[in-house]
């Protein structure tokens, strides 16, 4: 019975990230990284169509990745499947910013990178809450 709770949560936090973050995400990189079929990411987020169960669960395991790294290890891993330029766009800073800190590894100003690291914490914060919320022990 908990396990089919367990299960809808999990459903319902990769649906509703996925419908929050779709603008700062590489859809196709996500499903090749994943190794999920092609567009069945792109189907639900634009015609609402249903992700199979296993395709949930897959998802889910790479997006509880993402929270595995520290700040600069993230971005350098995950570049592929994040649209940095629209990232660019919502922390306001000037366009090739993030590529060169990612690409050259180039320092970021403080303010810059104070608006970087929030967004990130937004980006992942539905998925440090789900996380959280597994790992409470029965009363």
């Amino acid at each position: 019975m908990s396990e089919k709770r367990k299960k809808l949560g999990k459903r319902k936090i990769v649906e509703n990230w996925l419908l929050m973050n779709k603008d700062f995400l590489h859809i196709k990189a996500i499903e090749r990284e994943v190794k999920i079929p092609e567009n069945t990411i792109q189907k639900y987020t634009k015609k609402g169509k249903t992700i199979s169960t296993r395709r949930i669960t897959s998802i889910h395991k790479w997006m509880l990745k993402l929270c595995d790294l520290s700040d600069k290890e993230w971005f350098v891993k995950h570049q592929k499947c994040l649209n940095i330029t629209r990232i660019e766009a919502e922390i306001n800073v000037k366009n090739g910013t993030l590529q060169k800190f990612i690409k050259y590894n180039r320092s970021l100003k403080k303010e810059v990178s104070q608006s970087l690291f929030d967004w990130q914490d937004d980006f992942l914060n539905p998925i440090y809450e789900w996380k959280s919320y597994n790992n409470k022990s029965p009363k």
